[in-house]
């Protein structure tokens, strides 16, 4: 187990002081001041939030689960706190009371939290748990401590968490009482205590239940998962160590652009080329077409028009005289032939056109005679 504690007299996440347990609970390394990179190795890394980070607020909460408790909780937050709601890291544990149940909420800021943890996240520290300094205890338990040269009374009640200056501006003291050496004299006559260390210390709020270690900062897979993608993604985007790639990464994207650009202006003026020559072949052979709306359709209408005039036969002419052989039931065909002048067709069996049909040919347009084993049909030309 390797806890941290974090200095506020010295500039947030540039060191940290640690001390380093066994398995028994003896200590194994502990060290005044390190910066992140140099932390040993600990499969529990805990770290812990001063007292002052943290506050503490009892609201009462409907009987809710999941999200809607989350909302709910957020939402009676919101008119207790002077920053948004979602600037802050929050964790709530029930707190019973008069048989009315309420919410004992532990609130910190996410900026502070953020300057104590993105170092270690960048050295690859993974943290498994982040514990408040103080935080409430079922009896009332008083801790008497040096800080910075002030003598603090932090009173730990079973629904927050009271800090006094001491012995000045606090009252007679009740309960467990536990303190330091240098306190001692302080307190009055026959009152009991007890001495604690600083491992000791470090090691009883460690274990504490409150974690902070919740949403972004947590250790569920899922997402270690995710904060490990915005690391990742964070060192490719702002890492000078893929400075490199991402000039070559840039230079590919915008090469891929000017060529997407070029493409695009190749294609537009074939288009155009393409539309103008149309245009200039159907006026320079059709030259009685005057509007050109669809120069494509118009021209294969005259020059459907065209074949007609001149007696030759057009694709359209194919579908045309074959349909009208399949209504005749006429026999099977062997054989077809068709050139711009004419469509010869090859029956299995011979087959003769009575003057009945032969002038329901030439009323549609077409003139059959036969040639051998084969008939011949044309376009007639128009008079």
């Amino acid at each position: 187990m390797l806890i941290l504690e974090i200095d506020l007299t010295k500039p947030l996440g540039s060191s940290y002081h640690y001390i380093q347990f066994a398995p028994d609970e003896s200590i194994q390394a502990q060290n005044q001041e390190v910066p992140a990179h140099e932390l040993p190795s600990d499969d529990e890394l805990i770290v812990l939030l001063p007292w002052q980070w943290v506050s503490w607020q009892k609201i009462r909460v409907p009987p809710l689960k999941g999200k809607n408790f989350n909302l709910a909780v957020a939402s009676l937050l919101s008119s207790e706190l002077l920053e948004p709601v979602q600037d802050v890291q929050w964790v709530s544990k029930p707190l019973p009371q008069d048989g009315t149940i309420y919410q004992l909420v532990a609130i910190c800021s996410k900026m502070s939290l953020r300057k104590i943890l993105d170092p270690l996240l960048q050295a690859g520290k993974e943290v498994k748990k982040i514990c408040p300094e103080f935080y409430p205890q079922p009896k009332l338990t008083n801790y008497l401590l040096d800080y910075c040269g002030q003598s603090l009374a932090i009173q730990c009640l079973p629904d927050g968490v009271v800090v006094a200056n001491w012995p000045e501006g606090s009252q007679e003291l009740a309960g467990d009482i536990w303190t330091q050496p240098s306190l001692i004299a302080t307190l009055p006559e026959n009152t009991p205590y007890s001495l604690f260390s600083k491992p000791f210390w470090l090691l009883q709020f460690a274990t504490c239940p409150w974690n902070f270690a919740v949403g972004e900062w947590s250790t569920h897979k899922r997402h270690l998962v995710s904060k490990s993608l915005k690391h990742i993604s964070g060192q490719l985007l702002y890492g000078r160590q893929w400075q490199g790639l991402r000039y070559l990464l840039f230079a590919i994207a915008f090469t891929h652009l000017l060529g997407s650009i070029y493409l695009i202006w190749l294609t537009r003026s074939q288009t155009e080329w393409l539309r103008q020559e149309t245009l200039a072949l159907v006026q320079s052979t059709y030259p009685e077409i005057t509007t050109l709306l669809d120069p494509t359709l118009q021209m294969h209408r005259a020059l459907s028009q065209d074949h007609a005039q001149h007696g030759q036969a057009y694709l359209c002419d194919l579908d045309v005289i074959l349909s009208k052989m399949a209504k005749m039931k006429l026999a099977t065909l062997d054989k077809i032939e068709f050139h711009p002048s004419a469509l010869t067709v090859r029956f299995s069996q011979a087959v003769s056109f009575s003057q009945d049909d032969l002038f329901k040919w030439r009323s549609s347009g077409y003139h059959a005679q036969p040639l051998g084993q084969n008939w011949v049909f044309t376009c007639q030309v128009p008079s």
